[in-house]
């Protein structure tokens, strides 16, 4: 696995062994990048389930000022710090070795803001959407996307769950996983 542009163009990513993360395929990180692409520059980057890391190094690689990892698998934070510092990119990243919904609820204390949240979640544990749309609602509530931010979560599931904050942009398929593409609505005032 590489970095497919930016900065750190074709720089090798270290991946966690073992089968407990699921990486997100390039196809769907090209992806992601190539509809947010004018919105990447200086922007500060959400990975949760960060797995390798690579979303949010990726981001980095296109001009985001700021990349926030969160994961809770010992493998996968050993190599998310590996990858940070071999991409040298200490200054510009935060790691939270720890479960999701907990760093959910200290940003939502420290009132923190993102323009651009990518979430991974395991499909394993989310058979029924349940996963899911405990996410959607925890990123609700947090507050945490700026007026024009995106949010994109990973699904085993086609139809994805009607946010009231967010509008549900764009669902993709590729393979057997669904990009859903969320973005804020316009506020009233």
């Amino acid at each position: 696995m590489y970095i497919f542009a930016g900065t750190y163009r074709k720089k090798p990513i270290e991946t966690p062994k073992g089968s407990i993360t699921r990486p997100t395929t390039g196809q769907v990180r090209e992806a992601v990048f190539n509809i947010c692409q004018n919105d990447i520059s200086e922007a500060r980057f959400l990975d949760l389930f960060a797995g390798s890391g690579a979303m949010g190094l990726e981001a980095l690689s296109r001009g985001a000022s700021r990349a926030t990892f969160v994961e809770n698998d010992r493998n996968a934070i050993q190599c998310i710090q590996n990858n940070i510092r071999n991409f040298s990119v200490e200054t510009k990243t935060r790691l939270f070795p720890n479960d999701v919904f907990l760093v959910l609820q200290r940003l939502e204390k420290q009132k923190e803001t993102f323009d651009v949240i990518y979430a991974d979640p395991p499909f394993t544990k989310d058979e029924n959407g349940t996963l899911t749309q405990k996410l959607i609602q925890a990123i609700e509530k947090g507050d945490f996307l700026t007026e024009m931010g995106r949010f994109f979560i990973e699904s085993s599931q086609k139809e994805a769950p009607q946010p009231s904050l967010f509008f549900l942009k764009d669902t993709r398929r590729y393979g057997c996983v669904f990009l859903h593409q969320y973005i804020r609505r316009e506020s009233n005032g």
